[in-house]
Order: structure tokens, then C-alpha cells, then sequence
């Protein structure tokens, strides 16, 4: 897995402090812009089903990878999950926590101790990045029936993914930034989340199956 490289020196991008210990990512305007529908509890239960949770395999049947972080893995193990290096094991190749009547995810937005269940690596699943370190949002989601639905700005239909990534604050200042009619911004996002989106875009293109992942400052070397 190729590691994103670091900065070299600390120094400020709009008004964040940045050091080593974060990579410089750059969210274009049009990226944030572009329209979607976003996951409203009735949007799934009617519409979309939660088919952004599953694709249809080679062998024409349901099936998905989701990585889970080990300080995640505790709390999802009782509550019935099991794991194989890291990859949540599914239930006919869909995720057990996703309601097989409606598609809605039974443990969104649930917490315990005050941190989120459901998996940082699904929430923030719409976006990738790019070679040139550039936060987009993946083809896949403009395929899909929330991208047909043209209600809200993807910075607001996956704002939890860009809390998920940079943190509350950071978040919060790139909401304000495109709601005011902001360009492309250059932001800092924590090296173990930009390690994580790296390992969890390997694993959508299986150059990674089976290899356990551990985001610690070892993995940001070089």
C-alpha cells in the first residue's frame, strides 16, 4: 500500500496549525458541490434500500468489504460481529447490522461511551482520494439513486464522512467555507484517517485482500 507522504515542516493552511502528523488534502469546489439526496431514514426505507452497503459480485450475488479499526471492533463484537483481519464477516455477503427489510444501517449514528459503533470506513465511503491528494467523491455514489436526487450539496449529504476524517472543528470550517460560496480549499487531515482512506480505497480494489491494517505512526514513515 503506497503511504501518503507527509508534511515536512508545521506551518498554517487557512488558518489550521498543520504539522507532520498531517497530510495536506485539497476539497475542490466542484467535488463539494455536486448534488445529492441525502440519507434520510425515509429515503432509505423507500427508496435506495442502502444499496450504497453492498455491490453485486462476479458471481452475480450481493458483497462487501468493510474494513473495521481495531478500537472499533470491540463494542461491533457484542453486538454479534465477527472478524477476518479486520473485514466485518457478512451474512449472505451483506452486512448483518443492515436491516434486511428497509436497508437502514441499525447501528447508524448509535454510540457507546460516547464514540460512534457503526464503522469510521462507512461513513466515509463516499469520498476518495486522489492521487494528487484531492478529496472527491466517489463515481460509484453519482450512479446511485442518491445521486439521482439533486437536494443538497455532497459536503452537507456526507458532512458525518468530513467529521469522520478531519474532526468536528475542521469539519465544521469546511462546511462554512462552501456555504458561503468558497473555491477549492487546501485542509489538513490527520495522517492515521488519510493511512485509513488509502488502505479502505486498496481493499474497494482489492490490492490489499486479507492484510491487516494498524494506523499507527510506524505506517507514516518515508
Amino acid at each position: 500500500m503506497a503511504v501518503p507522504k507527509r508534511l515536512g515542516l508545521a506551518r498554517r493552511f487557512g488558518g489550521w496549525e498543520v504539522s507532520k502528523a498531517h497530510l495536506a488534502v485539497t476539497i475542490t469546489r466542484k467535488s463539494a458541490n455536486l448534488m445529492f439526496q441525502g440519507c434520510s431514514p425515509q429515503f432509505i426505507a423507500d427508496v435506495c434500500h442502502g444499496r450504497c452497503c453492498w455491490v453485486i459480485g462476479d458471481d452475480g450475488n450481493p458483497t462487501t468489504t468493510i474494513y473495521v479499526e481495531r478500537d472499533q471492533r470491540a463494542e461491533l463484537t457484542k453486538r454479534g460481529a465477527q472478524f477476518t483481519n479486520g473485514i466485518l464477516q457478512t451474512v449472505g455477503g451483506k452486512c448483518g447490522f443492515q436491516h434486511p427489510a428497509d436497508g437502514f444501517c441499525t447501528i447508524h449514528n448509535r454510540r457507546a461511551d460516547g464514540e460512534f459503533v457503526k464503522p469510521r470506513s462507512c461513513y466515509i465511503s463516499p469520498w476518495i482520494l486522489s492521487k494528487h491528494d484531492k478529496l472527491m467523491i466517489r463515481n460509484r455514489y453519482k450512479q446511485l439513486k442518491c445521486g439521482k436526487v439533486h437536494t443538497v450539496p455532497a459536503y452537507l449529504a456526507f458532512y458525518s464522512g468530513l467529521v469522520m476524517l478531519f474532526g468536528d472543528s475542521v469539519a465544521n470550517e469546511i462546511n462554512i467555507h462552501f456555504s458561503e460560496g468558497g473555491g477549492d480549499i487546501m485542509v489538513p487531515l490527520p495522517m492515521e484517517r488519510a493511512l485509513l482512506i488509502k488502505h479502505v480505497m486498496g481493499l474497494w480494489h482489492h490490492h490489499v485482500p486479507g492484510e491487516e491494517y494498524v494506523p499507527t505512526s510506524d505506517n507514516a514513515q518515508g
